[in-house]
């Protein structure tokens, strides 16, 4: 009798504790966040050149679960040749842009 009681109880205690992790809000007006971060972050950012690989989708990161969303970019060096298209990914927190990845610096992102 003692034993299933104890097994019920532990249950109900480990399920209790465990967090249930909600996905992010979508984000909106992606694309602009992301061009806009570009303005920001490039040399030449009028020059930039995106593809977009994936509308945004979910994906499990250290932040729970969040929105992510792949592209390429070409964009000009400091010499003003352009580099090639490069794959990124960008992480929204909150509906709002966090973070971009770049494959070639942060292969374990992708």
């Amino acid at each position: 009798m003692k034993v299933p009681l104890l097994f019920a109880l532990s249950a109900l205690f480990f399920t209790s504790c465990a967090q249930v992790t909600q996905p992010q809000p979508a984000p909106q007006n992606w694309k602009q966040q992301i061009i806009n971060r570009g303005f920001s972050e490039l040399k030449d950012p009028d020059s930039a050149q995106y593809r977009w690989a994936s509308d945004p989708y979910l994906k499990e990161s250290g932040l729970g679960m969040t929105y992510h969303a792949d592209y390429f970019l070409n964009a000009k060096n400091a010499f003003g040749g352009y580099t090639g298209y490069k794959e990124r990914r960008a992480m929204f927190v909150n509906g709002t842009l966090k973070y971009i990845y770049n494959r070639e610096e942060n292969p374990l992102f992708f």
